[in-house]
C-alpha cells in the first residue's frame, strides 16, 4: 500500500515538535487510519518523553489528517498552532502551560484522547476550554490550575473517563463545575482555592474509581462555598473506597450535600477540619472513619447508621453538648478519641457520656481535655478495650475516673491511665500515636 504525504499544516507540527517529517496511512476509509479514531487499545498512562523522530505519527489521507503522538506534547506560546489541528491522540502527557496568547482550546479541536495527564496550568489569558468538545478520555489527571481568567469548564461535555483526579486549583474566576456533566468515571476530585459558588456540574451515575490501586478521594480545601448541594445530581459508586475531606472552608454552613456519597460501595472515610461556621454534620450511611477537628460552631453530630468504624475522632468542638448522635455505635476497631490529648481542644460542652451506652468494644479510648465533663455516665464498665485514657478533664472527679477503670474488668490496665482530672495526679503515659 502506498504512502501519502500529510498536508502542510501537519508537517509544521512535526517540525515544531522535532517529530518525524513523514506520516502515513492507508488509502480509502479514513476511519481505519488510527486506533484513536476506531476505539483501539487504550493510551498508555504515562508519556515516554518528548516525541522524537522514531514516533511515526499517523495520518489519514486528504485534508483531514489524524496524528497520534506516542510521547508527550508540550505547548507554549512558541508552538506552531496551525499544526495542532491534526492531533487526535497524545499517548503521553499533554501540557498547556505558562502561555499568554491562548484564550481557548480551539487549536486542539480534533483531540479525542490523552493517555497521561492533561495539564492546563498558568495560562494568563485562558477564558474557557472551548475547543475540547471531541475529548473523550484522559488516562491520568485533568489538572487545571492558576488560570486567572478561566470562568468555565464548558467544552469538556464529551469527556467520559478520567483515570486520575480532576484537580482544579487557584482558578479564581471559576464559578462551578459545569462542563463535567458527561464524566462517568474519575479517580477523584480535588478543589482548592478557586472562585466556586457551587459544586454543580457532575451529574448522573459517576464511578469514583482510580485507574491505579487505592481509594478515591473528594478533597475540598480553601474554598469559599457556603453549601454543597450542587452534588445532589450525582449517583455515586466507589468500589475501591472513598475518602472525603473538607478543610479550611470558613463560609461553609451546610454539608448535607455530601449525603449523596453515603450510598457508595466500599469503605468511606470523612474528615472535617477547620470549618468554623459549620453547625451540624449528619451522615445517613455507614462510615469506616470520621475525623472532626477544629469545628467551633458544631452543635449536632448525627451518625444514626454507624454501628462500627475503624476510627472516630472528635476534637476542638466546644459547642457540641451531646454524644447522642453516636448512640448506634457498638465497636471501634482502632481509635475512639473524644478530646485532644494534652491540648485545649476538647468537647467543651459535654457534661457526661450519654450516647455511648451501646459501645461494646474499642481498641483505644481517649477522653481528654473536656472542660465541662463531670461524669462518665453512659460509658459501660463492661466495655472491652485494650487501652483507656481519661485525662485532663478538670471538672471530672479523679475518684470517679479511677473507680471506672477499676470496675472495667475487660480493659487492659498496662497501658491505661486516669490522671490530671479534678484532684488527680500528673499523667505518666504520653499521648499515644493514633492507630496504636
Amino acid at each position: 500500500m502506498s504512502e501519502r504525504t500529510c498536508p502542510l499544516r501537519c508537517a509544521r507540527l512535526f517540525v515544531a515538535l522535532a517529530l518525524a517529517a513523514g506520516c502515513h496511512g492507508p488509502k480509502g476509509d479514513p476511519s481505519t487510519a488510527s486506533e484513536a479514531t476506531s476505539g483501539g487499545p487504550e493510551p498508555t498512562s504515562a508519556g515516554s518523553g518528548p516525541t522524537s523522530a522514531g514516533s511515526e505519527p499517523t495520518s489519514t489521507t486528504g485534508e483531514a489528517c489524524a496524528t497520534v503522538i506516542e510521547g508527550d506534547l508540550r505547548i507554549d506560546d512558541g508552538t506552531d498552532v496551525a499544526g495542532l489541528a491534526c492531533v487526535v491522540e497524545v499517548r503521553g502527557e499533554l501540557r498547556l502551560e505558562d502561555t499568554t496568547g491562548w484564550s481557548d482550546m480551539t487549536a486542539l479541536s480534533a483531540l479525542r484522547a490523552v493517555g497521561g495527564d492533561l495539564r492546563i496550568v498558568g495560562n494568563a489569558a485562558l477564558v474557557s476550554l472551548d475547543g475540547l468538545q471531541a475529548l473523550e478520555r484522559i488516562g491520568g489527571w485533568l489538572s487545571v490550575g492558576d488560570n486567572p481568567q478561566l470562568v468555565s469548564l464548558d467544552g469538556l461535555q464529551a469527556l467520559a473517563r478520567i483515570g486520575g483526579y480532576v484537580g482544579l486549583r487557584n482558578n479564581t474566576k471559576l464559578g462551578d463545575l459545569s462542563g463535567l456533566s458527561g464524566v462517568r468515571q474519575l479517580g477523584g476530585l480535588y478543589l482548592q482555592g478557586n472562585g466556586l459558588t457551587s459544586v454543580a456540574g457532575l451529574q448522573g451515575e459517576v464511578a469514583f474509581s482510580p485507574a491505579l490501586a487505592g481509594h478515591a478521594s473528594v478533597l475540598l480545601v480553601e474554598e469559599t462555598l457556603t453549601g454543597l448541594d450542587g452534588f445532589a445530581a450525582l449517583s455515586v459508586s466507589a468500589p475501591q473506597g472513598l475518602r472525603i475531606t473538607l478543610r479550611t472552608m470558613p463560609a461553609l454552613t451546610d454539608a448535607s450535600g455530601l449525603e449523596v456519597f453515603a450510598a457508595a460501595a466500599g469503605p468511606i472515610e470523612v474528615e472535617l477540619w477547620d470549618l468554623p461556621a459549620l453547625p451540624r454534620f449528619a451522615w445517613p450511611g455507614r462510615l469506616a472513619a470520621l475525623k472532626v477537628l477544629d469545628t467551633p460552631a458544631l452543635q449536632e453530630l448525627e451518625l444514626p447508621a454507624v454501628t462500627s468504624a475503624r476510627e472516630i475522632t472528635v476534637e476542638d468542638a466546644p459547642a457540641l453538648t451531646s454524644l447522642a448522635g453516636l448512640s448506634a455505635l457498638r465497636s471501634v476497631s482502632d481509635w475512639l478519641s473524644l478530646g485532644w490529648c494534652r491540648g485545649s481542644g476538647g468537647l467543651g460542652g459535654i457534661v457526661d457520656l450519654h450516647g455511648l451506652e451501646a459501645l461494646e468494644q474499642v481498641e483505644l479510648l481517649q477522653i481528654d481535655g473536656n472542660a465541662s465533663l463531670t461524669s462518665l455516665t453512659g460509658l459501660s464498665v463492661d466495655l472491652q478495650a485494650e487501652h483507656v485514657f481519661i485525662r485532663d478533664n478538670p471538672m471530672l472527679p479523679q475518684a470517679e475516673a479511677e473507680a471506672w477503670l477499676a470496675a472495667a474488668s475487660h480493659v487492659g490496665k498496662s497501658y491505661s491511665e486516669a490522671c490530671e482530672n479534678q484532684g488527680g495526679p500528673e499523667c505518666v503515659v504520653g499521648c499515644p500515636p493514633q492507630g496504636e
